[in-house]
This record gives C-alpha cells, structure tokens and sequence, in this order.
C-alpha cells in the first residue's frame, strides 16, 4: 500500500463565497435545487445536469471557477490493527499520530463521543499537530444520544471549553443523532442557536425522518452541514452550507470499489467548483480500508483530466 504525502488540495486560491442560503441535491452526476419533503422524493433527474446551479447560486458553473478546499482523512487513527499495514513495524504508538499526519492533514476523532478527554488531552493534541493539519471533534453522546439536543447551553458549553484548547488546530465538530430519535426540528433549531456560530457544525442523521426541507432550512439558517453518509440509502446530497461534510461508513464491510470512488472524486470535485470546502472522512477501518481509500480519493480528487 503507497501513501502520498499529506496536503489539502485547493483548486483555485481563496476561499468560497458561495451563498450560505443555498441547497442543492445530488443525484447521479445530476444537481437539481431542494423542492422535495423527503428523501424519497429526491430521485428524479432534472432535464438539465446545471441549470438547477444558475438558478440556486446565481452563477454561470464552471469548474475555472473553483476556490474550495479539499481535506480527507480517517475516523481515527489509533488503531491496533493497522500496525504493519499503515503503521511501520516497530513503530512506537506514541509516534502513530506523528505518521498518520504525514499523510493526512486531519482526522475525525470518535473518542470525544463516547467520553470527553481531560484538558491534558486537548493540548497533547493541540503540541502534536503539524501545521495546518485540523482535527475534527465528534460532539458528545451525552448531548446527542441521552440528552438529545435537550440543555444545549450546558453540553455544548463544557464541550466546547475543552475543544477550544485545540486553538488553531480545531476544525468541525460533527453532532451524529441516534437511529431511535424522530425529527424534531424544534430542537434542532434551539441546539444550533445555542451553538457558537463561528464554530462549523455538522448534523448526521441516523432516522430518514429528519431529511425533510423543514430541517434543512434549519441547517441553512446556522450555516450547519448536512452529513452526507451511507448509513442510509439514497442518502440526498444535500449542500445547506458554504462547506461540505462527508463520512464513508461501507456499511457492507470491506473497502470501496475504484468505481465508487471515481463517482464520489467527481461529486468533490463539483462541490469544490462552486466555491465549496469539502471534508470528507473514511470510518472503513478493517484491515487498513480506510487510508487506502482516503489516499485514493484524495489522488482523485486532484488528479487532473
């Protein structure tokens, strides 16, 4: 197995400024603008692949026009059964993070969902990092699971006085939502406002229920990201910020076809062309799965035609 070495990959310099308002849906190598209640509804090609873009974002598509940023990595990298497939043999643990970022300029950490790390923790983290490199923060199953949404002011407030010690390091934090719990857009709504704003937040929804346009508009509203993921079938590829969040779970086990991810190395592309950051984390960690198609994506996504 080959790794490159870590970079973001930026199409063109600068960063997006495309309309935080806006929402698009994917379907195919089709986009089309949000009009459909649910999910189900989302299967229908439009008769033009770009029209649907000059009409939500208001501009002529082209790929010329791209500014956004592109990080891929994996979920977590603290893994024993990556020694000697990812990690060199002999490799001490406590230089796995040192070679994992020198292939990757983030990664998702899992382990601030099921405990928060003492502050000691943070500022191992914060000293580890190479420059530029982001982790993104995985928020608390307190908050997510038991609580569900409910005293946003209080579990987001201690997560975020421990998250904050990463400092330059810190990127998304990614808010996942049990399968049980049903949409209810009203505390969506009272979770987000009590959420700082200049913080990026993620919403990955485990029940169908909540990819409806009443929770999107939610999402729009505090510049929050849809996680597009393959827990759920036809998952809509549905933009509700100036960025973009993308997690690859391989439900079936096992890694990702070339095919498949050519598909998705075109989707990045396209979001990266209208102006859009795009993160997108492999959670495959099976024999190493994940940073082979991490790396493979990200050759992709940079690869040019």
């Amino acid at each position: 197995m080959s790794f490159g070495p870590r970079g973001a990959f930026v199409l063109s310099p600068g960063r997006g400024t495309s309309e935080a308002g806006a929402a698009v849906t994917m379907a195919g190598n089709y986009v089309r603008p949000a009009g459909a209640r649910c999910a189900g509804d989302l299967n229908q090609m439009p008769p033009s692949p770009w029209e649907a873009v000059h009409a939500v974002f208001g501009l002529e598509y082209s790929m010329s026009q791209g500014k956004g940023e592109f990080r891929v990595g994996t979920s977590g990298w603290q893994y024993d059964h990556w020694a000697e497939i990812f990690y060199p043999r002999g490799l001490p643990k406590s230089r796995w993070f040192e070679h994992y970022a020198q292939h990757f300029d983030t990664v998702e950490v899992n382990n601030t969902f099921y405990h928060l790390p003492q502050e000691s923790t943070f500022d191992h983290w914060h000293d580890k990092a190479p420059r530029d490199f982001l982790y993104t923060l995985k928020f608390s199953r307190y908050g997510s699971h038991i609580k569900r949404l409910k005293d946003p002011a209080d579990t987001i407030g201690l997560f975020m006085e421990r998250a904050q010690r990463l400092e330059e390091f810190l990127g998304p934090i990614l808010v996942q939502l049990a399968p049980q719990f049903a949409v209810d857009a009203e505390r969506l709504e009272a979770f987000l406002s009590a959420a700082p704003r200049a913080q990026r937040w993620a919403l990955e929804f485990r029940n169908p229920s909540w990819l409806c346009d009443e929770v999107y508009a939610v999402l729009r509203r505090h510049g929050a990201a849809l996680c597009i993921h393959d827990q759920i079938d036809r998952h809509p590829r549905m933009v509700t910020a100036d960025w973009v969040y993308l997690r690859y779970h391989r439900p079936s086990g096992g890694k990702y076809t070339p095919a498949h991810l050519r598909r998705q190395g075109q989707y990045v592309r396209e979001y990266l062309a209208q102006g859009l950051d795009v993160f997108a984390y492999f959670n495959n960690d099976a024999h190493g799965y994940a940073v082979g198609n991490a790396a493979d994506l990200r050759r992709l996504v940079a690869k040019k035609d």
